[in-house]
């Protein structure tokens, strides 16, 4: 049994919401901030991690953390395949390049192993510009350059990785030692 009593098309949301009983109303907060406003507009109280939505978040959670056989394969096969496009882009990567063509390769990677990507990747030597929408600096010996992407299985399964590349091939002394922190900062968490 599901618990689920009648499902009704989304459109209706708004002229029934307001027939329910807001006191058993549970969410999942939305990651964007419009989109969590607007919902809590909707049903009359903040929606937030704490509080009353704090147990459906839990269960949800539960539930994401059980995998079946077939689920292991997805999530291995997809990880993979981030793991050999990420290669594969550190293997490509020299100065005179542009961010667009690592892009490009970035994604011919990832499509030649029947893979799509799970979002748009972040490709940028601009670390303070994460969601760039723009790919045409030119990469210069000295620069990092900040990779983040996920693959995606048909099924939807993903992955989601992110790299820091020295464009030279090796990192100058004051970036090793900061990726040599972050490294160690990582391994112990």
């Amino acid at each position: 049994d599901s618990g689920i009593d009648r499902l009704e098309p989304i459109e209706r949301f708004p002229e029934l919401l307001p027939k329910l009983d807001q006191a058993a109303i549970r969410t999942i907060p939305p990651h964007r901030i419009d989109q969590r406003q607007e919902l809590s507009r909707l049903i009359g109280r903040e929606v937030s991690l704490e509080g009353v939505d704090r147990e459906l978040v839990d269960a949800v959670i539960e539930l994401r953390l059980i995998q079946d056989s077939l689920a292991q394969s997805e999530l291995h096969r997809a990880g993979a395949a981030a793991r050999e496009a990420a290669a594969a882009v550190q293997s490509h990567l020299s100065p005179g390049k542009y961010e667009w063509e690592v892009r490009a390769e970035l994604e011919r990677e990832i499509r030649s192993r029947n893979m799509g990507l799970s979002f748009p990747p972040i490709v940028t030597k601009r670390g303070d510009i994460l969601h760039n929408r723009s790919y045409d600096n030119r990469l210069e010996s000295g620069d990092l350059l900040l990779v983040d992407f996920g693959t995606e299985t048909a099924d939807g399964y993903a992955s989601d990785v992110t790299r820091v590349y020295p464009v030279s091939g090796a990192f100058l002394p004051e970036q090793q030692a900061i990726f040599d922190l972050v490294s160690s900062a990582n391994q112990q968490a």
